[in-house]
């Protein structure tokens, strides 16, 4: 064998593998988005509700932005957030809690009396208007379209009837459901 060749080594019979390397999975990044502590709540849509600050705006120290955070969010930013929500980065998140009902103004006379008769109501208010001094009062209450929430003449029966503000509010909400 001379100087410029290069020795070779015979083959095995069994046939080495080829080497395995390990995938090492690159380390999730951190989202931008800093979520206030304690900002979380349940939204009606079944989202988070809470406040961040994104890395892109310039806000100054301490102020946040309101942000919905939602699970399956085409937005990376929002899903990312909701499952960082979710892990309690951001501490317990506040259940969903549904404001309370918006009291009409007003309602059509056939809801008020509908309301009125399935609280049992109807024969007593009927009475009151029909044993009342004034014609005028019985006339509104005979040829009204409409009962308005605040008429004098409303708030002066509710009072004769004993009916508290949150008992004519609750028949208020009730008529508006009635057709």
């Amino acid at each position: 064998m001379s100087e410029d060749e290069i020795p070779v080594e015979p083959e095995s019979e069994t046939p080495v593998p080829p080497p395995v390397y390990e995938e090492t999975p690159p380390a999730a990044a951190p989202s931008p988005y800093e979520i206030k502590p304690g900002s979380a709540i349940y939204n009606a849509a079944g989202g988070v509700d809470c406040e961040v600050r994104p890395p892109h705006f310039s806000l100054p120290e301490g102020e946040w932005i309101p942000f919905e955070a939602i699970e399956s969010d085409a937005n990376t930013a929002s899903a990312d957030v909701y499952a960082r929500l979710l892990d309690g980065e951001a501490g317990p998140i506040a259940p969903y809690v549904a404001p309370p009902p918006v009291v009409p103004s007003s309602v059509t006379r056939a809801q008020a009396r509908v309301a009125l008769f399935e609280a049992g109501l109807l024969a007593q208010v009927d009475a009151a208007v029909a044993a009342h001094p004034y014609e005028l009062v019985r006339i509104w209450w005979a040829d009204a379209l409409n009962i308005e929430r605040n008429h004098p003449y409303l708030v002066a029966m509710a009072v004769e009837l004993e009916l508290t503000e949150q008992q004519v509010d609750q028949l208020f909400i009730t008529a508006a459901t009635r057709v």
